[in-house]
């Protein structure tokens, strides 16, 4: 059957010929390279109903048409007459939507029970990319070509993307609360198979350039037809139309060389070799670790949202520079109009230390809520100020005073104004290269009121991602003869930078990324993350690593809820204001650890954290942390193996005063399961 089908397509190669009418005689074959590209017009053909074990409610997917694009280059090899045979490396986009309109009816309530028709449409986008080499056979005709043979490609990106959604009726029927849209996925193709084959088959022509026909022209039309499939799972092929050009050079056949004449002349000397660029060679891998930084053992993030509650204390103290009445531009100031819409729930996104800076807009709104709490600022001067004048404690006060009253309209009768030469509790340094630190910190207007709500911790809560293993480890390998200039290690996220670190005069040591406290950093999608290493040698090379990639796995709130999966709530607190050099938990303290003991149940994982500032040595202040973790979690009613560390210095600035007062903290962290 087969050798009918060539004989066949001899006939028509041969009745097509003798239609050219072609007048001159057929130029010499040549060997020929070249690039080619074109548009495809992708052709999806199946029959499956679900891929893998994704959820799915099509009863069944049938196909659907797209645009591509495909690009390579080609070597074509001239043997027997008229015959050539053709390699070609192609890159082509195979991706198309399917859609299946599925008409049903739903139960509609809402003021009697009664079954109205509906439509729910079930959409499949695909995202194929392949790599494939083509060996083909050609017979030409004059310039025109017939060719033909079969392709092997390797999947590069097999991704799709299903939904499934209540189209009709358009005013009822709503799914998980507000959401018209029951499967929303998106992930890698199931059952991919290693290597795809197809048949390909088409027709060329020749359009010469110049005189000489090295550079040729080519419009094409091929038909690829799929054979391995998409998915092992299901019935599911992506043929694809190409309507394409490719722009070849056939090099000059060689003419004979003629007999050499004897030269009695003496050779020239041999040319200075040139130079040889030293090597540069690099490479990179990713390794994922967890929290003690060993290797995880996994291959895939995964992102898990979660419920948390934060709880914010308030520092109530404004620090001034040396010398200055000047409230530091750090502090968070509003116009009269931007108080109208000031709240403090919409803190959530904010740090610690930035709610903080919001310290004079917090309490002018509570104090606004209450006009029977006055407010008493008392001005306070360090060391280092270069007077004992109490004016300029006055006026530090005097420019707190002026925002409250100014900017929040608040009556001056209620505030007064106190002043100090120093503060009641000054940060004092036992080494004395630390007085300037103590000294910034003793330069503040403290705001002070009656009414335990005005100083009352600021709670917001928050839709957390947690990234599972959380730490990234870089590792590179990199061989560079001339040494190298500069390196950058870049990581990205659908095109989004993550992560970048960069670095100058010898080769890149391990460099870990922590996913998990990086918030803003946190992916979103189930994208995989992108990583490359580019280096710099000193005589100007640059290498770049190919892109390589971490998987990303998506948990959602939304996911777990449709699939059941157990899920947990998280309240953070932070104990501040424990006073310098002091580990007794008592004052605002002692009502929040009141708090956090009615959110404990017999479920909860609680970890504490004790932490200090950075003055004192570090020895003195690891015991220090350790003490206000061990008595807070004897407040708490919890046992000592609830403390999970004790570090010198918390993840605050510590060169901000605000920051290392902030630093004298416990942190409580408490995880409870939710069904």
């Amino acid at each position: 059957m087969i050798m009918a089908a060539i004989i066949a397509l001899r006939r028509v190669l041969v009745i097509a010929a003798l239609c050219l009418l072609h007048g001159s005689a057929w130029a010499q074959l040549r060997t020929e390279y070249g690039l080619l590209g074109s548009l495809g017009y992708n052709i999806h053909t199946g029959s499956f109903s679900r891929l893998g074990s994704f959820p799915s409610c099509c009863p069944e997917f049938t196909g659907g048409t797209d645009l591509g694009m495909a690009m390579g280059g080609y070597v074509a090899l001239p043997f027997g007459g008229s015959w050539r045979f053709h390699a070609r490396l192609t890159y082509a986009n195979e991706g198309a939507p399917q859609s299946f309109d599925e008409r049903t009816y739903v139960a509609d309530l809402r003021d009697s029970a009664k079954v109205v028709p509906a439509m729910f449409r079930h959409t499949l986008t695909s995202s194929l990319f392949t790599l494939g080499v083509e060996p083909l056979v050609g017979l030409r005709f004059g310039n025109l070509e017939f060719i033909g043979g079969m392709r092997a490609a390797l999947p590069v990106t097999a991704q799709f993307a299903q939904r499934e959604e209540l189209v009709e009726p358009a005013d009822y029927g709503e799914y998980l609360g507000d959401d018209r849209t029951w499967v929303e996925t998106e992930a890698d193709i199931p059952d991919v198979p290693a290597l795809r084959l197809g048949i390909v088959g088409g027709i060329r022509y020749d359009l010469p350039l110049n005189a000489k026909s090295t550079l040729v022209l080519s419009p094409e039309v091929l038909y690829h037809h799929d054979i391995s499939g998409v998915s092992n799972g299901v019935t599911w092929n992506a043929h694809q139309w190409r309507f394409g050009m490719s722009l070849g050079f056939r090099p000059e056949a060689r003419k004979p060389e003629p007999i050499p004449q004897v030269d009695t002349t003496p050779p020239p000397p041999p040319p200075t070799p040139a130079p040889v660029r030293p090597l540069l060679m690099a490479g990179i891998k990713a390794e994922l670790l967890d929290d003690n930084r060993d290797r995880s053992g996994d291959t895939v993030i995964k992102i898990d949202e979660t419920i948390a509650s934060d709880l914010r204390p308030l520092l109530n103290h404004v620090y001034f520079a040396k010398g200055s009445a000047s409230i530091p531009d750090r502090y968070r100031r509003l116009t009269p109009e931007q108080t109208l819409t000031f709240a403090e729930d919409q803190l959530y996104a904010l740090s610690t230390i930035e709610t903080y800076h919001h310290l004079m807009n917090i309490f002018a709104q509570r104090l606004a809520a209450r006009p029977n709490v006055r407010l008493r600022l008392i001005g306070c001067l360090s060391e280092d100020d270069g007077t004992t004048d109490l004016d300029l404690a006055k006026r530090r006060a005097e420019a707190v005073r002026a925002y409250f009253v100014d900017v929040w309209d608040m009556d001056p009768a209620r505030i007064t104004i106190d002043t100090r030469t120093y503060p009641e509790r000054p940060t004092k340094a036992s080494d004395p290269a630390q007085n300037p630190l103590a000294y910034e910190e003793n330069r503040r207007v403290e705001l002070v009121v009656t009414d335990a709500a005005v100083m009352a911790p600021v709670i917001t809560t928050d839709t957390i991602r947690t990234a599972t293993p959380p730490l990234v480890r870089f590792t590179s390998d990199v061989t560079a003869d001339a040494g190298v200039t500069q390196w950058k290690i870049e990581a990205t996220h659908g095109g989004r930078p993550l992560f970048v670190r960069e670095g100058q005069g010898t080769k890149p040591e391990p460099v870990e990324w922590d996913v998990a406290a990086d918030r803003s950093a946190t992916p979103r999608t189930e994208s995989p993350i992108i990583y490359q290493l580019t280096v710099e040698d000193k005589t100007g090379h640059v290498v770049q690593t190919l892109p390589q990639q971490v998987p990303v796995r998506q948990i959602t709130i939304r996911k777990k809820r449709v699939e059941r999966i157990a899920d947990r709530e998280i309240d953070r607190y932070r104990l501040i204001l424990f006073e310098f050099n002091d580990a007794a938990v008592k004052g605002q303290n002692a009502s929040i650890v009141d708090l956090i003991k009615r959110r404990i149940t017999p479920a909860s994982t609680v970890t504490i954290t004790g932490y200090t500032d950075n003055i004192g040595t570090v020895a003195y202040n690891r015991e220090l942390a350790r003490q206000r973790a061990e008595r807070t979690a004897a407040a708490l009613g919890q046992p000592l193996t609830a403390i999970k560390a004790a570090t010198a210095q918390a993840p605050f600035p510590l060169e901000l005063p605000e920051g290392r007062a902030y630093a004298r903290t416990v942190t409580v962290v408490v995880e409870t399961p939710v069904k």
